[in-house]
């Protein structure tokens, strides 16, 4: 199995020679990539091995697209495709290969036609399993396409407190296995995107890693996150959400009869009495769980060692 940047030499050399190989990833980096457009073609059809397709500083023609699509209906196996550069995402946004089952634009601020034409591409994509998206305030038409595509397993989002509440309120709640969520502004979710954050968890039964750090929590969203044996969360990360107060009393207590296996729990305000003494009784419990803190947590680690019965 190869890992591997594709020069040209090397694409009409695999190319021509019609040779099955082993490439796993293919990154193209070369903004020329029009010039050998068919070579690479050719290679996709010689390799049925390809995982990662990750296109940087790649400006695609209109006929290299023609191309990329054609060699991609000829790989049979699943491509994610990533853009890390800026420059990439205003052509690469018109690869709607029905076989593209990652797409991480994360580090890409979009446009309001690249919001469009992702909206295109989620919808015709059947096989969508990942995508990772930063999204502003100009994304209503993408999240309602979004609410049809019944494939994707695994978002994460960087999104505004005001797109939360649509977000909530559209995304399918039986597919959906892994959320990462983090509102980059300053606002959190406020109390309108709490409660749809609430009711999108209540809904989800399949939900099981939740990951919702810096996102401005309040004890209204906490409510959702309240477990039975029979919830399928199983991972849950709620770092530096410094606005929730009785909730984690609520969490700990709840937590005791799930089968929670990981909380991390870092960069939050000190908790008082009477939430200590519910951890405490988390602890106790049979449950096995990872709690990861850090120094800013004290009263979490005064309760685990409280709670094993040792010296602080």
């Amino acid at each position: 199995m190869v890992e591997s940047f594709i020069s040209k030499d090397l694409l009409m050399s695999v190319g021509n020679s019609k040779i099955e190989t082993s490439l796993i990833v293919v990154e193209l980096f070369d903004e020329k990539f029009t010039r050998f457009a068919k070579d690479f073609r050719d290679m996709l059809e010689s390799t049925q091995t390809l995982q990662t397709l990750k296109l940087d500083s790649c400006e695609l023609s209109d006929t290299s697209i023609k191309q990329l699509e054609d060699g991609l209906s000829l790989n049979e196996t699943d491509v994610a495709l990533k853009l890390e550069n800026k420059y990439t995402v205003n052509s690469a946004m018109k690869v709607t290969s029905q076989n593209l089952h990652e797409i991480n634009v994360m580090q890409c601020i979009l446009s309001d036609e690249n919001v469009s034409q992702l909206s295109n591409i989620v919808t015709k994509c059947k096989q969508l399993k990942v995508l990772k998206i930063r999204l502003e305030d100009n994304s209503e038409n993408f999240f309602r396409a979004l609410s049809n595509n019944k494939s994707l397993r695994e978002l994460s989002i960087q999104t505004t407190g005001k797109m939360s509440v649509l977000m909530f309120q559209t995304l399918p709640s039986t597919s959906i296995t892994t959320l990462d969520l983090a509102i980059y502004k300053t606002e959190g979710l406020g109390n309108d995107g709490s409660l749809a954050f609430k009711e999108f968890i209540y809904r989800n039964k399949v939900l099981t890693v939740l990951k919702a750090n810096w996102c401005g929590l309040t004890d209204e969203a906490f409510k959702g996150i309240i477990f039975t044996r029979e919830s399928p969360l199983r991972e849950l990360s709620l770092m530096g959400n410094t606005e929730v107060d009785k909730g984690w009393t609520d969490l700990f207590n709840a937590l005791c009869s799930s089968r929670i296996t990981t909380l991390d729990v870092r960069a939050n305000r000190p908790y008082g009495e009477e939430c200590c003494t519910a951890l405490k009784c988390l602890l106790n419990s049979k449950n096995t769980i990872k709690i990861i803190a850090n120094g800013r947590n004290e009263d979490v680690v005064c309760s685990i060692a409280a709670a094993l019965a040792v010296t602080y």
